[in-house]
Formats: structure tokens, sequence, C-alpha cells
């Protein structure tokens, strides 16, 4: 890499206790080491806290009428010291993750890590691995776990990546620089370009988790964003319909799909998205949340509600299950006697029972009073109703059932103890 001046980085919120540097690349190679760091951003944990990913940006020197750039490079104790120095560096970090990453293109590449005390420049952890186009994750798992070892990290799922060679991690190292926050545009760098190096790699690797998942994720957010777009939306969906045909055994494609088909109003695909993920594996959750949606949306509150209940004895403890029943059986009441009287007129007499134990518990303590008395007698007279027309009383209704009015200005009642 050029020489590069008037370095800066933007320091987090919240003071980091460990900070990975973008690591060094080749010009031709530009945006790898920023995808390389952002994955060990996502994973690693020190002490229980991720570790933040610093954004240095700069000039080349030959460039000087260029804008500021994201600056991927190996920075050696030194160099932090003199950021530090400047104020460009957080103050509280205590360990650095730099390094360098040369590609494996045709022949072998190389990944060097280092670790070090931001304090005092101490090395915490170092290694050099070569790197074989065919087990390309798998070295760089590797390398990622030892060296943070080293000083008490730990990397969580980035085991899932250990199985992709080198096409296939190449366009997931894109994508995730493509799907990194971007200070300049208040959000992520370009999803849609992201979706295409996902979908790339589950082309290179079909039967890899990690792409799949990534993608769902991405399709998702981008879909039902707050600030979504109709076109963007859309282009997601045959983003996630080209990974399907790709990786038709990856259930969290079909989910993704289904919701983004939902989200668009094409309930009749959705639904047959999801039946075709239920028969795949019918342990999922959210395919039955996606089936009853859909059925919901139609209409059919019957067929929803069949969903739901199969869902739910699957998987009796799932929140999202959960809501989507109660959204379904809260339709699904209605006022007619016909429909759900007995189960109105259950929750009544529940009220009925325990309004009168209350009033019981209230004479015995001596706390009697005309009020009380009156309040009594005007909640039986309404509840002694032989019909399922009671619902009007409980929705607000200022007549009784039995067609008395209620006195005109009169206030709740409240005790007086």
């Amino acid at each position: 890499m050029g020489r590069m001046d008037k370095v800066r980085m933007t320091s987090p919120k919240i003071e980091p206790t460990a900070v990975v540097v973008p690591f060094g690349v080749p010009d031709e190679r530009k945006g790898l080491g920023l995808g390389l760091a952002a994955l060990v951003h996502g994973f690693a944990r020190l002490h229980g806290e991720s570790v933040a990913l610093a954004q240095i940006f700069g000039k080349r020197q030959d460039q000087p009428d260029a804008a500021p750039g994201p600056v991927e490079a190996f920075i050696p104790p030194n160099a932090w010291r003199d950021l530090a120095g400047q104020g460009s560096a957080p103050a509280d970090v205590k360990i650095v993750l730099t390094g360098s990453f040369e590609p494996p293109d045709g022949g072998g590449g190389a990944l060097r890590l280092l670790a070090f005390d931001a304090r005092d420049g101490a090395m915490r952890s170092q290694i050099d691995v070569h790197l074989d186009g065919d087990r390309a994750g798998e070295a760089i798992v590797d390398a990622v776990q030892k060296v943070c070892s080293g000083f008490g990290g730990e990397t969580g799922e980035l085991s899932a990546l250990r199985d992709l060679p080198w096409d296939a991690l190449e366009s997931v190292l894109r994508a995730e620089r493509c799907a990194l926050h971007d200070p300049a545009r208040g959000g992520p760098h370009d999803r849609l370009a992201a979706m295409l190096h996902l979908g790339r790699a589950i082309e290179e690797a079909p039967g890899a988790r990690y792409p799949a998942g990534r993608l769902a994720v991405i399709a998702l957010d981008t879909a039902l964003g707050p600030a979504a777009d109709k076109k963007i939306a859309e282009a997601a969906v045959r983003a996630v319909m080209r990974a399907v045909a790709d990786a038709p055994d990856q259930p969290d494609l079909l989910e993704a799909m289904g919701a983004l088909q939902v989200r668009l109003g094409h309930t009749i695909e959705a639904e047959a998205t999801a039946l075709a993920g239920i028969a795949r594996d019918p342990s999922r959750p959210r395919l039955y949340v996606i089936l009853s949606e859909a059925r919901r949306a139609r209409g059919d509150l019957e067929g929803a509600r069949r969903a739901a209940e199969e869902g739910t004895a699957r998987a009796p403890n799932d929140a999202y299950l959960g809501v989507e029943r109660g959204t379904v059986l809260a339709l699904a009441i209605s006022p007619e006697p016909s429909a759900h009287g007995s189960a109105c007129w259950r929750a009544i007499r529940s009220i009925r029972r325990r309004i009168r134990a209350w009033l019981r518990s209230r004479r015995s303590a001596g706390t009697r009073c005309w009020r009380r008395r009156w309040w009594t007698r005007r909640w039986r007279g309404r509840m002694r109703t032989p019909r399922c027309s009671a619902a009007r009383f409980v929705s607000g209704s200022r007549r009784s059932p039995r067609g008395s009015r209620a006195r005109r200005g009169s206030r709740p009642w409240r005790a007086r103890c």
C-alpha cells in the first residue's frame, strides 16, 4: 500500500475494551481487509463485550484531491501510540488486533495477525498462517481463534465459515464490507451489492450455512425496515428466490422468502413457501407463523388458527407463535351468540365471581356502605341477563340488557376504607 496522510479514526460512542483494525491488503484487493475485520467484529467477544471495529479514514499522498476513504493497513504499536497521542483513538482501549492479509489467488496466500496491548505496546498474541484456496475458511477461522485466545477472547459462531472455499469466502468478505455501516451514508454501504455477493457465495457453496443465513437476515432488514422501498424489497425477494434455487435445502432462505412474500401481499406464494419449508423441516416455528400470517391476510382465520396451534404444539415457548396465535384468536371472537357465546359467558361469569368474592371480603371486614350495596345490586341486575347480548355492556354501553337506564351523572364507585 502507498503512504497515507491525514489519517483519522472516528471513536465509538461507547469506549471499547478491544479494537480490530481493518487488515492490510494489496491495492487490487481493496475491501477484503475491511470485510474480514467486520467478521471479527461481529463474532469476537472479550469478557462478554464485542470487539469494536476501528473506522480509519485517510487520503493517499499520490491522490491529494481524492475524498478520504477507509484505510486497510497493518497498524504496529508505535503507529497506534501516535494515533492515541493525537486524540484520534479511544483512550480506554486495552487490546488492539491488527494484521495483513494476502488472498490465495491462484497460488497460496498468507494471513498475519497481531494482538498487542494498547497502553504499552506489549505483544499479547501473534500468528502467521498459509492460506490454501480449498481450505481458506478453515485456516482463517483457526488463526482468528488462536489469536483471540491469546488475550482471553472468544470467537462465538465464527466456525460457521470453516467449510467455505476461497471463492465463496471472498464473496462473503465483500458482502460484509458492503453491509458494514458507512458513516458518510448513515447506513449500510450497499445492501443490494451485499445480497448479490452472498448469492454468489451460495452458488459456490450451496451446503454452507453462513451465507444462506446472512442473506436471509440482510434481505429481511432491507424489505422490512422502517424506510423500506418497494423496489428494493422486490429486489431482495428476487435475490432470495435465486438463492433458494441454488440451495433448496436451506430452511433460512425459505423463511426469509415467505416473510418477504407476506410483506409484499403475495399470500398464496407465501403459503406455498411455508408449506414447502414445513415439509422439509417441521421443527422450525417461524414457518408456522408465516403460514398463519398468509392465511390470516386472506381472511382464512380457521386455517390460520390451525397453523398457529400446530406450531405451538411443536414449540410451545416460542414468543412469535404465541403472539400470532393470540392475534388469530382475537380476530376470531365474534359478538354474535351463535359464534362464541359460551366463551363470552364464561368470561363474564368469571368476572362476576371475582367481584362477588371481593365484595364479600370487604363486607366481612366491616366496610359496608350504601353505595357499595347499590353498586352490587346494579352489577347483579346487569349480570342476570340470559342472553349473550351482555357483551354490549362489557363493551361500554350505558343501557343494561334488562332495559333499565343507568342513573345519569353517576360516577364510578370508589371504596372508602
